[in-house]
C-alpha cells in the first residue's frame, strides 16, 4: 500500500498547481500553493529525505503563509467569487482537501520506515544547501523581506487620491 504515496502526492500536487492558476483571489491561490508545497514535502519524505521535507515546510510554506497574511491584511479589495463556488464544487473541494492529507498520512504510517541515515548525510545536506548556495539563499530571503516591507510601506492608496480620480 505504501507504493501509492508517491503517485498520490504527485497527482495532488498537479491538481493543486492547476487550480492555483485559475484562482481569482490571492488567498485561494496561496492555499493552493501551500498544498503544492505540502505535496512536495510528502514526496521528499516518502523518498527518505526527511530533513529536506522539514526544511521545505518550515522555510517555504512558512514564508508564503506570512507573506500572504501580510498582503491580505494590507489589501483592501473584496475577494471575487470564484468559478468553483458558483459551480457548487466548494464542498467537494473542501472534503478532498481534508481526505487527501489523511489518506497520505495513513499511507505513510503504513509504510516501513526507511533506513536511518548516518549523521554524515545530514552534514552533507547542510554543506550542500548552505555551502555554494548560501549567497542565493540569503538573496532570496532579502528579496522576500523587501517585498513584505514594500507591501506594508506602500499600502493601499489613500482616500484623497481616490476622490480626485
Amino acid at each position: 500500500m505504501s507504493h501509492w504515496v508517491v503517485p498520490l502526492a504527485g497527482a495532488a500536487a498537479i491538481v493543486f498547481a492547476a487550480l492555483m492558476i485559475f484562482q481569482r483571489s490571492l488567498y485561494a491561490a496561496a492555499v493552493c500553493l501551500l498544498a503544492v508545497l505540502l505535496q512536495a514535502a510528502v514526496l521528499f519524505y516518502a523518498c527518505g529525505a526527511r530533513l529536506l521535507a522539514f526544511l521545505l515546510i518550515l522555510i517555504y510554506a512558512g514564508a508564503v503563509a506570512v507573506l500572504i497574511v501580510v498582503a491580505i491584511s494590507v489589501a483592501s479589495v473584496r475577494p471575487a467569487q470564484s468559478r468553483w463556488s458558483r459551480m457548487g464544487l466548494r464542498w467537494p473541494l473542501i472534503t478532498a482537501g481534508f481526505l487527501l492529507p489523511a489518506l497520505e498520512a495513513g499511507l505513510l504510517m503504513a509504510r516501513r520506515s526507511p533506513p536511518v541515515p548516518a549523521a554524515a548525510d545530514d552534514l552533507l545536506v547542510g554543506r550542500f544547501l548552505f555551502g555554494p548556495y548560501a549567497a542565493a539563499t540569503e538573496a532570496v530571503g532579502l528579496l522576500m523581506l523587501f517585498a513584505a516591507l514594500a507591501v506594508v510601506c506602500v499600502g493601499p492608496p489613500s482616500q484623497e487620491v481616490e476622490e480626485r480620480s
